[in-house]
């Protein structure tokens, strides 16, 4: 471990802020990558449903349902590995301030063991995160609202 004087080079070594400033771009771009995905997920299910409904291929409404799921799982994931990165950053702050930093995990990136089963579990949160599930949900509401549309 380090002393006091250690830490305090440390924490203001350009190194250090250099790897802090990698993280926060890598959480930037998954967040921008979720944001993406919503966007996308409009414009395709926007595309289906008013060629649907302005030809009368009602038929046409089934397939709208492969982008949201597809685009939901996948603003999920993002979801899911940005809260992964956001908890490997804090733990790195963390270990900085409790001048609890290992020269040999300063410039490690990674996440917690066991991943797959862990970001299995984390997607599962995501799937109904405040963030993904009242705007998917509103999305399915809108293509049952677009389906009722021709049995009328």
């Amino acid at each position: 471990m380090f002393d006091d004087d250690d830490v305090k080079v440390i924490a203001n070594n350009p190194s250090i802020i250099k790897h802090l400033d990698i993280y926060q771009s890598i959480i930037k771009r998954i967040a921008d990558s979720s944001t993406k995905c919503k966007l996308w997920c409009i414009v395709l299910l926007s595309v289906i449903l008013l060629f649907s409904i302005t030809k009368r291929i009602p038929a046409l409404i089934h397939l709208s349902y492969i982008p949201l799921f597809l685009f939901y799982f996948l603003d999920s994931y993002y979801l899911a590995l940005e809260s992964d990165f956001r908890k490997s950053y804090n733990r790195l702050v963390n270990n900085i301030n409790n001048k609890n930093l290992d020269a040999i995990r300063i410039y490690d990136i990674t996440l917690n063991t066991n991943y797959f089963h862990r970001v299995g579990l984390t997607i599962f949160h995501a799937v109904k995160s405040p963030a993904t599930l009242p705007f998917y949900g509103s999305l399915f509401l809108l293509i049952l609202v677009a389906k009722s549309y021709f049995v009328s």
